[in-house]
């Protein structure tokens, strides 16, 4: 008696072949949003390094939470106000955004390991000045602290070294208050 297969062998060859084209086009979406979409607190901090290197503070901004923007905008404004009302003065934020401890930005910038949570996360950001002549090396660790929102790691803070009390949102919310 012959073996009675519910699809002939030419059939069965189209369906395994269309299962699987679907797992490959599955897991390629499914790479593609993990690369653009969530990354890491290890992908975040390095992100930060790479904007600072490159005094790119929009890459920050746009990588912040939506009440740090807020935080940073305020700030911003009431800077403005300070120049119109004080001409000649150099402004709270005339070095600029506070994005480290430091104004002026070190050339060697490394992320830690990221110390993660269900909803926060945080990263150690080593900055290191090379020495130079009749300069001694610098170095100082800064604390990247992000938080998950809408399921993407986002940029919610900036303590600062040596004792990670205050921080990019203490800055910004001290300018704003003048």
């Amino acid at each position: 008696m012959p073996r009675l297969l519910p699809f002939p062998r030419h059939r069965r060859r189209g369906l395994i072949l269309a299962a699987v084209l679907t797992l490959f086009c599955a897991a390629a979406v499914t790479a593609a949003v993990s690369i653009r979409g969530h990354a890491t607190p290890g992908d975040m901090a390095a992100r930060l390094c790479k904007a600072l290197r490159t005094d790119d503070d929009a890459a920050v901004y746009r990588a912040a939470t939506p009440e740090l923007r807020a935080l940073w905008n305020n700030a911003l404004d009431a800077n403005a106000a300070f120049e119109k009302a004080n001409p000649g003065d150099k402004p709270p934020l005339g070095d600029g955004i506070p994005l480290a401890a430091f104004p002026d930005h070190a050339p060697v910038c490394q992320p830690g390991t990221a110390s993660t949570a269900m909803t926060a996360a945080s990263v150690d950001i080593h900055h290191i000045i090379p020495a130079a002549p009749g300069a001694p090396a610098a170095e100082w660790v800064d604390r990247l602290v992000l938080r998950r929102t809408g399921g993407t790691w986002r940029i919610d803070d900036i303590l600062f070294a040596p004792d990670w009390r205050s921080g990019l949102r203490t800055a910004l919310e001290e300018t704003r208050k003048l």
